[in-house]
């Protein structure tokens, strides 16, 4: 782990955050070497027992830019020996107030997963890898590029919990000029079957990382195209993107789909895909179109066990996005419910996509719509279907067409 940070006066001190939530928990032991730029290499020791959020603590002596290297002290290396690493999403401990934070100004090497991987002695299982990087650099405000995540280490293919990857790893970092990069997460899935969970993933990535203004390299969803191909025992993808780019006020182009064309191709039990999309965009003043759903056309064609879709598509585009001139277009669902007849959960479905888009002048075309339901008789949740979808559309010149869902 290498790391910049910058002290603005003599003495100061600066504390590595050891917050790190692996696995859900902030029991981590870490065995650490750590090499400050004005001192020798300093030896630190945690067991599993305790929690610490007051982080290792230091002084430097001159004021200005200091690298910090962290290693482990054993050898060879463990999966996990830098799962202590990491700032919390509150200010509790020395470590996560603003201030700490604030000195942080760059991540020097890749992050990797034989760093951050569950340990047995600490995940009893051995199954669960939870929290990746959740909340690892949450509020460190004078960042400007995000990590770069590099797979050493192919989990085992016992793990069955990835829930929280990357959960809010980049949050509130308002400077932020470049995100997070998976490049190297290329693979990763290849032998590991029985993962199920995956809820949460991306989640609140890069909320209110204000001066990020485009997603044409990292946050690249191509690394991880070939994820799922091999893994048919996923069910859970509820909240996935959920509110990943949320108030990046900068932003001026949507994320782009793409690599998830053939994500659901071999996997059957997926269930839970309520607030997919949800918010995404939210926030983004400076887009001016919308999001494209064409390589999710395939998605659910042999995938007979998804029930909820709850929130799919809610305010993806709402009041925050005034600069969008055209509605969003449905055309690529059009196929998709046909074979899928045990959805019953829908409520919140288009519910505020297009409320405050002020440059609106048509209403949103719901013909791709018309054969969804024909072969669903297992929908019992539609509430809030459609509401609020044209609110505040002042220049709105046709009101929205019903016939589609006639049948």
């Amino acid at each position: 782990i290498r790391l910049t940070i910058k002290t603005t006066a003599p003495n100061e001190i600066y504390y590595i955050p050891t917050s790190g939530y692996v696995g859900g928990t902030y029991y981590h032991a870490y065995d650490w070497n750590v090499y400050f730029d004005d001192d020798d290499a300093v030896y630190k020791t945690r067991n599993a027992s305790t929690i610490d959020h007051n982080g290792i603590e230091h002084t430097f002596q001159e004021a200005g830019d200091h690298k910090i290297r962290i290693t482990p002290y054993a050898r060879p290396f463990t999966a996990g020996w830098g799962n202590a690493f990491g700032h919390k999403n509150d200010n509790i401990g020395n470590a996560n107030t603003a201030a700490n934070k604030q000195k942080l100004i760059s991540i020097d090497a890749p992050l990797t997963t034989m760093a951050f991987a569950p340990k047995t002695s600490e995940n009893t299982s051995g199954t669960n890898a939870s929290h990746m990087f959740a909340n690892m650099f949450y509020g460190c405000e004078n960042l400007t590029t995000g990590a770069k995540i590099v797979d050493t280490y192919q989990l085992p293919p016992t793990i069955t919990n990835l829930s929280y990857f990357l959960y809010e790893t980049h949050r509130s970092n308002t400077n932020l000029k470049e995100p997070i990069d998976l490049s190297g997460l290329s693979g990763w899935f290849s032998g590991n079957e029985s993962i199920t969970n995956l809820s949460y993933f991306l989640y609140q990535t890069h909320w209110e990382n204000k001066d990020l203004k485009d997603l044409k390299d990292p946050i690249d969803l191509d690394p991880i195209e070939d994820w799922f191909r091999n893994n048919q025992k996923i069910e859970n993808l509820s909240n996935f993107l959920h509110r990943t780019y949320y108030n990046n006020t900068a932003l001026e182009t949507t994320i782009d789909l793409t690599p998830l064309k053939y994500w659901f191709r071999n996997n059957q039990k997926i269930e839970n895909l309520s607030y997919f999309l949800y918010q995404t965009n939210t926030g983004n003043f400076n887009l001016t179109s919308t999001i494209n759903l064409t390589p999710l056309e395939e998605w659910f064609y042999k995938n007979e066990s998804i029930t909820d879709l709850a929130r799919f598509l809610t305010g993806i585009h709402d009041s925050n996005n005034p600069n969008i001139t055209s509605t969003i277009d449905l055309t690529p669902l059009k196929y998709w419910f046909i074979n899928n007849n045990k959805i019953t959960n829908l409520e919140y479905f288009l519910h505020s996509i297009h409320a405050g888009n002020f440059n609106l002048t048509s209403a949103i075309n719901l013909t791709p719509l018309e054969g969804w339901f024909y072969k669903n008789e297992s929908i019992t949740n539609l509430s809030y279907f459609l509401s609020s979808t044209h609110q505040g559309n002042t220049i709105l010149t046709s009101t929205i067409n019903l016939t589609p869902l006639k049948y």
